[in-house]
């Protein structure tokens, strides 16, 4: 992704001019909880948000529609994510097939109880603390796989350690 001139430029040139007493200002729990301390967790993220989302917010809000959304908008978002997954990776998805959860937690409990099976888990650290507590309530084994830092292009990034993945200790479905 184009950080310099895509569509995200605004939001990454403004997420890359914070500073911290910026970020503490907001008065998030994340940054004022701790004063002392730097927030790292992903909750209350601190990256811009899309135009398109922002527009569509505002949109709600000026129409003062703060309310349940609708069986109308959820088969549209269930027909836009069949679509995108058709253009993006070639999957096609019957839209009858896509719900709609409130929250990532909620998701990932729907497919653990759904399509697995109690069984190890891989989990790539640093990751969101309460998946720990959602794998334990549902029986899963942890295994961490600590996550490798490097970068691209000047860029700090982390990436899965591929080669401790197919050991016997990490004999397990990534998470």
């Amino acid at each position: 992704m184009d950080t310099d001139t895509g569509p995200f430029a605004r939001s990454f040139a403004a997420t890359e001019a914070l500073t911290v007493d910026d970020l503490r200002a907001r008065g998030c729990s994340k940054w004022t909880t701790f004063p002392d301390c730097i927030g790292t967790f992903v909750a209350e993220s601190d990256f811009g948000t899309a135009p398109a989302v922002l527009d569509a917010v505002r949109s709600r809000v000026d129409n003062l529609d703060l309310g349940y959304t609708t069986v109308a908008r959820n088969l549209d978002l269930a027909e836009s994510t069949t679509r995108f997954l058709t253009d993006r990776y070639g999957w096609e998805v019957d839209p009858a097939q896509v719900g709609v959860l409130p929250e990532v937690l909620s998701s990932l409990e729907v497919t653990l109880e759904h399509f697995s099976r109690p069984a190890p888990v891989i989990v790539p650290t640093p990751t969101y603390m309460p998946f720990f507590h959602l794998l334990r309530d549902h029986g899963r084994e942890i295994i961490e796989m600590p996550m490798l830092p490097g970068t691209v292009d000047e860029r700090s990034t982390w990436t899965l350690d591929h080669g401790r993945i197919g050991t016997p200790s990490a004999t397990a479905r990534p998470c």
